[in-house]
């Protein structure tokens, strides 16, 4: 249980140092020299780092260690924080190329630091617990993501005001208080670990068997779109909040606090009220698509209505609907993975969000610059209600996870979704094939 209180508290303090950053990062990153479409083009990178960390760690947790992954990516979110102090510079109107360059590399090393967390601690989570007393954890966690989000902005807006050194500073501290949690997380390895080590061949194989399953496939696909819908929007969101709707730093950090506190809520409370009374998991997907098309819908009118009535009613539908598409996603995915391969497949999922984090950023700078700073938010809702439609049109390939659900509920055996992953039997059958 320790262990586990354990997890959460690193999963709120590294949403809490973002929380404390998001106010001044226009600041210490946008100057003269980086404007809207390098802005967004710096996500684009940054993502790009993270699906790469994100499954190579999650691989890493599995043949060395859920600690040894865990510490790793902690060391990178502080040496990223620590790099955007002399982005400091560039709010005082000092910038020059040496004063954007380290900020922007600080922004690569963190969101590649965050990206390599999750997979071994959902990981960890299921090691000690197994997955489906993980499963009811991994609600708990995504809460106190959402709670450390909402009290770093809530925390950060107010820092900002009395100087940037404030929020950057705490959140520098705050970043080492999680690497000191992450040295004191016992040093459990999965149960095949064995089994999942190996090398780049059995890597591979693998991933190759386990995108060959239609459910997987979906799972993939799904958490591509859903990653897409946010990132389009949330690579100049912060620009729109500031250009379009004329918010100070200070005014953001309250606005993206209370984002954050109704995330936490939801993920608490409302998501696991609907996931433990929904009969098909592939309903609750549809809703979860729908809200998120709402939510983005109302973000991206805001400012043809009153804006921050508008944003805040946004906040709540928005947040409900990513609440249960990740909460979905990753139980799903734990679920079919087995011990020696969580850490992989989890990872796998995380890189397709950071791999729409890639992609979307790119369409998302040309987007605000050319059709209008609304257009993002107004894409990024099409692109949310496409998951959904996509759930609606294929039955056959949703019907394992309705089947999943009604044997969990029911307390029969579970439904297996894909086969177990040998990576033996794949490296030696890799092998006969290449002879």
């Amino acid at each position: 249980m320790a262990s586990v209180l354990l997890l959460l508290l690193m999963a709120f303090l590294d949403t809490f140092a973002v929380g404390l950053c998001g106010p001044v990062m226009p600041s210490v990153l946008r100057s003269n020299i980086v404007g809207a479409n390098l802005f967004s083009a710096l996500s684009s990178v940054s993502n790009a780092a993270a699906l790469i960390a994100a499954v190579c760690i999650g691989r890493l947790s599995d043949v060395c260690g859920r600690k040894a992954a865990i510490l790793l990516s902690a060391c990178t979110s502080v040496l990223g924080y620590m790099c955007y102090w002399p982005g400091l510079a560039n709010a005082d109107g000092d910038a020059s190329h040496a004063s954007v360059l380290l900020p922007c590399c600080g922004r690569v090393l963190t969101t590649a630091g965050r990206a390599a967390l999750v997979a071994p601690m959902n990981a960890l989570l299921g090691d000690m617990l197994g997955p489906d007393a993980a499963k009811a954890q991994l609600g708990k966690m995504m809460g106190a993501f959402g709670l450390g989000f909402a009290s770093g902005n809530g925390l950060g807006g107010y820092l900002a005001s009395a100087g940037l050194r404030w929020p950057l500073g705490v959140a520098t501290a705050v970043a080492i208080a999680k690497l000191v949690c992450a040295m004191l997380l016992p040093s459990i390895t999965p149960s095949q670990r064995g089994r999942a080590g190996g090398g780049v061949v059995m890597w591979f194989a693998s991933m190759r068997v386990a995108c060959a399953h239609s459910l997987t496939r979906l799972l993939l696909l799904l958490q591509l779109l859903a990653s897409s819908s946010f990132h389009i929007f949330a690579s100049t969101s912060s620009l729109y909040y500031r250009e379009r709707l004329g918010y100070s730093s200070s005014q953001l950090g309250y606005l993206l606090s209370f984002a954050g506190w109704t995330f936490s809520f939801q993920t608490l409370i409302v998501v696991p009220w609907l996931v433990k009374r929904s009969s098909r998991a592939s309903s609750t997907l549809i809703l979860a698509f729908v809200c998120t098309a709402i939510g983005r819908l109302g973000l991206a009118t805001s400012s043809w209505l009153a804006p921050t009535p508008t944003i805040l009613s946004s906040f709540v539908v928005l947040n409900l609907g990513q609440g249960l598409t990740s909460t979905l996603l990753k139980a799903f995915m734990g679920r079919i993975a087995p011990d020696g391969e969580r850490g992989l497949l989890l990872g796998l999922l995380s890189s397709c969000e950071k791999l729409a984090g890639v992609l979307a950023p790119l369409a998302g700078g040309p987007i605000y610059s050319f059709a209008g700073q609304a257009a993002p938010g107004l894409v990024s809702s099409c692109v949310a209600l496409t998951g959904a439609c996509l759930v609606l049109v294929l039955p056959s390939h949703t019907k394992s996870l309705d089947q999943a659900t009604s044997a969990t509920k029911s307390g029969l055996p579970e439904v297996p979704s894909t086969p177990q992953l040998d990576p033996l039997s794949m490296a030696a059958h890799t092998r006969a094939k290449s002879d």
